[in-house]
């Protein structure tokens, strides 16, 4: 029982800090990642979906709302014509910055310790 109830704290942090972001930002923590991965490089769908752990399908709902807020604009690769790329918009990148100046009171959570979780 110990276990659901650590699993429980972290699940509960996770999701007041995804509150706090979206009401601060007007985005999720999933759209304000993919968009501090694209200030660094355009990526494809596939590559943020890996980033960040999470299913291409998950991916592409975070894609196609910040595509439609006008945050990112998808391009097709040069080298691999059958690829989409993602890049970051001016607007993506103040919004990225926005996120990166929150004061978010995100506490410290010792991983080592997340293995003990598995029953």
């Amino acid at each position: 029982m110990e276990n659901i109830c650590r699993l429980r704290k972290i699940f509960s942090v996770v999701y007041q800090l995804e509150r706090n972001i979206k009401k601060k930002l007007g985005i999720t923590a999933n759209e304000a990642m993919v968009l501090c991965l694209l200030t660094s490089a355009d990526l494809s769908a596939g590559q943020l979906a890996r980033s960040m752990g999470v299913s291409e399908s998950r991916m592409s709902k975070v894609i196609e709302s910040l595509e439609r807020n006008r945050y990112i604009v998808r391009k097709i690769d040069e080298r691999d014509k059958r690829r989409m790329i993602f890049s970051i918009t001016e607007e993506g990148r103040k919004k990225a910055e926005e996120f990166n100046n929150l004061n978010l009171d995100i506490p410290d959570i010792d991983f080592s310790k997340l293995g003990d979780l598995v029953c």
